[in-house]
């Protein structure tokens, strides 16, 4: 079914070599206003849905591991935390050694 457009949104005519012939792809004609989401909203929220599939996988997987499997390790960058009332240890180099 083809139809043409004879007044615009406000309702004013449409001079004839303005208007355009248009397929329509239904049959029922339904008074009222839609809204649909435009190419931009569509593609933000594509990116989206990716991530928060990525991140539910992680959890999921995460989820099955039992926690002592992951070796605890001290914050800091030494290994060997010095403490305060210590003293610190010489090099090997530093030693002195008697032999006799």
């Amino acid at each position: 079914m083809m139809m043409k457009r004879v007044a615009d949104r406000f309702g004013e005519p449409l001079p004839p070599d303005a208007a355009k012939w248009r397929k329509l792809r239904t049959y029922k004609l339904i008074s009222g206003s839609f809204a649909s989401p435009t190419r931009a909203s569509a593609l933000k929220k594509l990116p989206e849905g990716v991530v928060e599939a990525s991140m539910s996988a992680v959890r999921e997987a995460l989820g099955k591991v039992p926690e002592e499997i992951v070796p605890e390790r001290p914050q800091s960058d030494c290994a060997i935390p010095l403490q305060p009332d210590s003293e610190p240890e010489e090099p090997p180099s530093a030693r002195v050694v008697d032999l006799t």
